[in-house]
């Protein structure tokens, strides 16, 4: 392990268990959905290149695993 730089604080991702509990997707669609949920009310605005670099997944993978979210999600508003 290498040494920590001075002033850098070390990053983390926090999943809540609202999302830890998901049942019908992935375990990383469920990172991607936590990584998302962190940015907050602002809302995330990254490409999926960047959250792709970030959670290093490609981004095409991105694209899927967001089609899968919405799926997830949308089944739920269908009747």
């Amino acid at each position: 392990m290498g040494k920590k730089q001075k002033g850098k604080a070390e990053r983390y991702l926090a999943m809540p268990y609202h999302i830890l509990n998901l049942t019908d997707i992935g375990a990383g669609e469920k990172i991607l959905l936590a990584y998302i949920h962190g940015f907050g009310a602002k809302g995330c605005w990254s490409s999926n290149k960047t959250l792709g670099e970030a959670l290093h997944f490609s981004p095409r993978k991105i694209t899927r695993m967001i089609a899968e979210i919405r799926k997830y999600t949308l089944k739920g508003i269908k009747k």
